[in-house]
């Protein structure tokens, strides 16, 4: 788990007013997240500070000189980072052996920079690890600023005098830069820095996929999808054994905690709604149905109070859907944080890799390329719709959020399989329903219509209940109220 900040000014060095701002940042990265470490790297190698050191550290930034300061955040398991002073990220490694973290992957990625002598070398290199992260590397003048392909780990930057401004989370950048001033790094695309000059390298690697019909039956398929989902889920077990996944009741978190249980030594559900909710009711069948030990919680107006905030000054959203759903996720993370959990299972990336909207089952009529090529754009742009909401609502639960259905390997796999199998005249996903029914969930379960987190929570009739006792007429005036208190008069958390 971490987070990532860079100032990068070659020819005329880091403003006085821009070391300031980034007390910020390291505010607001370490209260009450698993943030334990902060190394910073600059023209004067400063070093590495704990999270108990932090008024040291903003006094030493006040104080920096030179052209450019990289900060990191890392947690109590990635100490090791300070092998290596040329780069920091915000990353996890994923291996046979299961989960690692930042040291391990900075380690991956200084062995490949000291053997590599492009840049694109390195870049095409770096999209070939089995790994989410973000990361900054320096030699010399030289900076390197990339992203995993899909974007599971986020980045932002802006421009400001003659300054490059990096940043894991959008809201640190207001502190230095308008907001429209703000834009995402795209997944594919990597910046240059090389002195004075800059630039964007476009497209390195494709998120673009062929299906093809090498397999004779439904059977063939399923067992293969089983060895690439066993070894999804392998990859990204932590140290400790210890994982909770989102349980919903429905398909994609009943198969994973059945994987979950064959690996992993302890395993815990997690489950939130209002009281009647149908995934709250679904979810303790389906845990009863396959032995899974689940915490839930059923939420009140106290619990709205706390999350809804909490959920904008996270995501920076006020859109009603969105704010919902993020709610909804930062009850639950925020569950599973309380009952000791660091590491938490979600089914994201589910409905991409096998064809499970709506409008995958509408477009079959037109033709099955229509559907294949859908599922490609929604996986290319799943980093802009649910990824940067799930990884910063993971990150301030106090969590690490980790996506198996995203698995580099098991996306490769998927995406290949020809999409008759996915879609049928009726029924969407239907590969993964008979492959679950495989692996023992019960065919209830299994062809359970999908309904979307903040309905099957009940948040958003919650909501809608919630802020009329708050004298809102709509949900939408409500979130942007306090989305306003938040960024545009200053009353942050």
């Amino acid at each position: 788990m971490g987070r990532i900040l860079g100032l990068i000014s070659p020819v005329n060095g880091i403003k006085n007013s821009f070391r300031k701002k980034i007390a910020y940042a390291i505010r607001l990265w370490i209260y009450k997240k698993n943030v334990s470490y902060i190394k910073v790297v600059a023209d004067n190698n400063i070093g590495f500070y704990r999270v108990e050191e932090k008024e040291e550290l903003i006094r030493d930034m006040k104080n920096i000189k030179g052209s450019y300061v990289l900060i990191g955040f890392y947690s109590k398991d990635e100490i090791g980072v300070s092998k290596f002073n040329n780069l920091v990220s915000d990353s996890l490694f994923f291996t046979k052996d299961g989960l690692k973290y930042a040291p391990a992957f900075e380690e991956k990625i200084h062995e490949i920079f000291s053997q590599t002598n492009r840049f694109s070398d390195l870049l095409t290199e770096m999209d070939s690890l089995d790994s989410n992260f973000s990361v900054i590397i320096v030699d010399k003048r030289k900076f390197i600023i990339k992203r995993d392909k899909l974007g599971v780990k986020p980045l932002w930057f802006s421009f400001k005098d003659g300054h490059l401004i990096l940043s894991s989370e959008r809201k640190v950048l207001y502190k230095f830069v308008q907001s429209s001033n703000v834009s995402p790094l795209i997944p594919r695309d990597a910046i240059i820095v090389d002195n004075d000059k800059m630039k964007f390298i476009k497209e390195i690697s494709e998120v673009n996929y062929k299906f093809y019909n090498e397999y004779k039956s439904e059977e063939e398929i399923i067992e293969s999808m089983h060895e690439f989902m066993i070894n999804a889920i392998k990859k990204r077990i932590p140290p400790n054994g210890k994982v909770t996944v989102l349980f919903s009741g429905g398909v994609d978190s009943t198969a994973m905690a059945i994987l979950l249980k064959k690996v992993a030594p302890q395993v815990y559900g997690i489950s939130v709604g209002f009281e009647g909710a149908k995934d709250l009711e679904f979810s303790l069948k389906a845990a009863e149905k396959i032995n899974l030990k689940l915490y839930h919680k059923i939420i009140t107006d106290e619990d709205l109070n706390l999350a809804i905030p909490n959920a904008i000054f996270a995501t920076e959203e006020f859109n009603p859907i969105r704010v919902s759903v993020a709610t909804t996720f930062y009850l639950a993370n925020t569950l599973a944080k309380n009952k000791g959990f660091d590491i938490v299972f979600s089914g994201t990336g589910s409905e991409e890799i096998f064809a499970g909207y709506q409008k995958y089952l509408e477009l079959r009529s037109i033709g099955l390329d229509f559907v294949h090529e859908a599922t490609i754009y929604g996986l290319r742009n799943i980093w802009i719709r649910d990824l940067y909401r799930d990884d910063t609502i993971a990150f301030h639960s106090g969590v690490v959020g980790v996506f198996p259905y995203l698995d580099k390997d098991l996306v490769d796999f998927s995406m290949k399989i020809h999409p008759k199998y996915k879609v049928s005249e009726s029924e969407k996903k239907v590969i993964f329903r008979k492959y679950a029914e495989w692996l023992g969930v019960p065919k209830e379960i299994a062809w359970r219509p999908k309904i979307a987190a903040q309905y099957g929570s009940g948040m958003v009739k919650g909501l809608r209940r919630y802020i009329r006792k708050k004298g809102y007429q709509h949900i939408i005036d409500m979130f942007y109220t306090t989305y306003k208190k938040i960024f545009k008069e200053g009353k942050l958390l």
